[in-house]
């Protein structure tokens, strides 16, 4: 799957480079317990939540965020949320490989 990745990254740069400045601003919320806001799109941490308030205005949040490693081994901010099963579990935020 790694060459269709790599086509569809070469041929949206500006989606990529989108996703990687969220990326970059959650990254800086979490460790930092912060707020911090890119592309109009606001991040903080307060309270055990990450808030993401969207350019809409609608706000997201996130239970007790933290800093770890996702499959590929690659830092991430990792939360609490609801499975499948309707199971607290940890779950990556971002689940692919840089």
């Amino acid at each position: 799957m790694q060459p269709l990745v790599d086509a569809w990254r070469e041929a949206n740069p500006k989606n990529v480079k989108f996703w990687w400045d969220c990326d970059n601003a959650v990254r800086r919320a979490v460790k930092n317990e912060t707020s911090t806001e890119t592309n109009g799109i606001y991040f903080i941490c307060e309270s055990g939540h990450l808030f993401i308030t969207l350019p809409s205005g609608r706000r997201l949040a996130y239970a007790k965020p933290t800093m770890g490693r996702n499959k590929f081994k690659n830092e991430c901010v990792l939360y609490e949320g609801l499975s499948t099963a309707k199971k607290w579990v940890t779950i990556e935020s971002s689940p692919v490989n840089g």
